[in-house]
């Protein structure tokens, strides 16, 4: 079998710098306050969740296809709140087209709506995008 784990490290690095790059590449108003990391914990300040967030958790599903392809599964989450419900929803909005643009998500992604519980016991709403692709090891 083919270990994942260094195919793990690889492509979430590889996935937040994208998406951090496209955030700063984009129009977006207050892009240098959006959170981009893989610690869900960095995002619970007011600032980052009016600015926006996103959130690719370090821990794929892993799925063994075949003894040198493996199959990750990818969690992703999108929050941000602002002065009003539906100003969140658009910046939520953008920062799912930024992850479309940068070729993280794909067209046969789900984006579904979610409530994310914040230490404080606040819940707000936000996006749970799952991802997924294989990945083949070449033989040596």
């Amino acid at each position: 079998m083919t270990s994942p784990a260094g195919i793990i490290d690889a492509r979430l690095d590889e996935l937040l710098e994208r998406a951090r790059d496209a955030v700063a590449a984009s129009d977006l108003p207050d892009k240098s306050k959006v959170t981009v990391t893989d610690d869900g914990r960095k995002v619970a300040t007011a600032e980052s969740l009016k600015a926006g967030a996103i959130v690719i958790y370090p821990m794929p599903a892993i799925e063994y296809l075949a003894p040198r392809t493996t199959r990750l599964t990818w969690t992703i989450a999108v929050v941000a709140t602002a002065d009003t419900p539906r100003a969140g929803a658009r910046r939520m909005e953008a920062l799912l087209d930024l992850l479309l643009r940068a070729g993280i998500t794909e067209w046969r992604d789900r984006a579904q709506p979610t409530d994310f519980q914040l230490t404080d016991q606040s819940a707000i709403p936000g996006y749970t995008i799952t991802h997924t692709e294989e990945h083949t090891r070449r033989t040596p």
